[in-house]
């Protein structure tokens, strides 16, 4: 009779998900995993008419970290993802990160006060050309500047922003390279030593200016190639940021960490409301 109870019941619960499928959030979780959003942002204004889709207003920034506050989030860096898929060290309950690419200088005037009023960290990859351009010139307008290496390293020292290499002066979407991918006829030599003279002395530059050295590099416009992931090990970096627009699920019982390499982001575009942003990630 027991027996017979036992197997009514698992038909029942086999009815009742077939019924209502599990959602990707709990299919991760059944299965052991971790869900992980990884925010992509990169310029944000306080003027409506420099708004699109890589320029959100200043205000939803703040509605986006009150949405994270409010809703269990904690804000994780790079240096905490690479732990856990090493080291297995625990990662919050309900973890997410943000990320910034190129370094613009409003990130310093408007993201980091938040971040320091919220608790919150973030991972910003900047780009050396950008940043040793606006540090010789001093200009620090919010529209369009980026970040000198005074502001950098201060916010680098502060423990909330975490920095990543971004190319020294790769940034091109269009030209002699798309960002940093290998080149039609380029042998493997060629390219490495591309990345070794751009992004490996970039690396340096920055460990010699901030005290530490970035774990991680970030794919200008998500372009990459599948010879790079060798040649950003040979260089030291342990994480790779791309800009496939997916949620990440990860297991840190997986022995092959190359997953590390291909982190995805979600682009936050401008003139959306946080709840409908957010709500449309928590279907992923």
């Amino acid at each position: 009779m027991k027996k017979f109870i036992a197997v009514i019941c698992c038909l029942c619960l086999i009815f009742v998900t077939s019924c209502n499928p599990l959602t990707p959030a709990e299919q991760a979780i059944a299965e052991g995993k971790i869900r992980l959003p990884i925010l992509m942002y990169h310029h944000m204004t306080t003027n409506p008419d420099y708004i699109n889709e890589y320029t959100i207003p200043l205000s939803e920034f703040e509605d986006d970290l009150r949405y994270l506050y409010n809703n269990g989030y904690e804000t994780i860096n790079m240096t905490q993802l690479i732990d856990f898929a090493y080291n297995g060290t625990p990662l919050p309950e309900k973890p997410v990160m943000i990320t910034f690419d190129d370094g613009f200088y409003s990130f310093y005037a408007y993201a980091y006060p938040l971040l320091k009023d919220y608790n919150m960290k973030a991972v910003m990859a900047i780009v050396g050309q950008y940043t040793d351009e606006y540090t010789k010139t001093g200009d620090e307008s919010v529209y369009y500047a980026y970040l000198g290496w005074d502001k950098i390293k201060e916010m680098s020292d502060s423990g909330l922003v975490e920095i990543a290499n971004h190319t020294y002066d790769m940034h091109e979407a269009q030209g002699a390279r798309a960002g940093c991918t290998i080149n039609k006829g380029e042998t493997y030599e060629q390219y490495r030593l591309s990345l070794y003279s751009d992004i490996g002395v970039f690396q340096q530059q920055i460990e010699d200016i901030i005290g530490k050295t970035p774990n991680t590099f970030a794919y200008p416009f998500g372009f990459a190639s599948k010879e790079s992931v060798d040649i950003l090990k040979e260089l030291g970096f342990s994480a790779a940021l791309t800009c496939v627009e997916k949620v990440n699920y990860i297991d840190q019982n997986i022995l092959d960490k190359d997953w590390l390499y291909t982190l995805q982001r979600i682009n936050r575009v401008g003139n959306i409301t946080s709840e409908k942003f957010f709500n449309k990630l928590e279907k992923q």
